[in-house]
């Protein structure tokens, strides 16, 4: 997410950034689920609940009948060097 800012002493532009976070559900056939959280926003198990309620919800309306199956959850969020190192 950029902001963009200027003065009227000058013309330039400052550009800043700001990091959010991305959670992302996907499946074979592809993407169920991305959610963006504002920056310092902490994940609670409130939080983490109602996410997992929207990706029930999401399931349901784009892979009929998915549900009977089962569902299996992988939580990846080592960073890469360290995955490296794992392997």
């Amino acid at each position: 997410m950029k902001h963009y800012t200027t003065t009227a002493a000058s013309a330039s532009c400052e550009v800043r950034t700001k990091k959010m976070m991305a959670t992302l559900f996907s499946d074979r056939k592809g993407i169920l689920l991305t959610e963006f959280m504002a920056p310092g926003t902490t994940i609670t198990s409130e939080v983490y609940c109602e996410t997992l309620k929207k990706l029930r919800r999401s399931i349901q309306s784009k892979r009929c009948g998915m549900l009977t199956e089962g569902v299996v959850l992988l939580h990846d969020n080592a960073r890469k060097p360290r995955l490296a190192q794992m392997l």
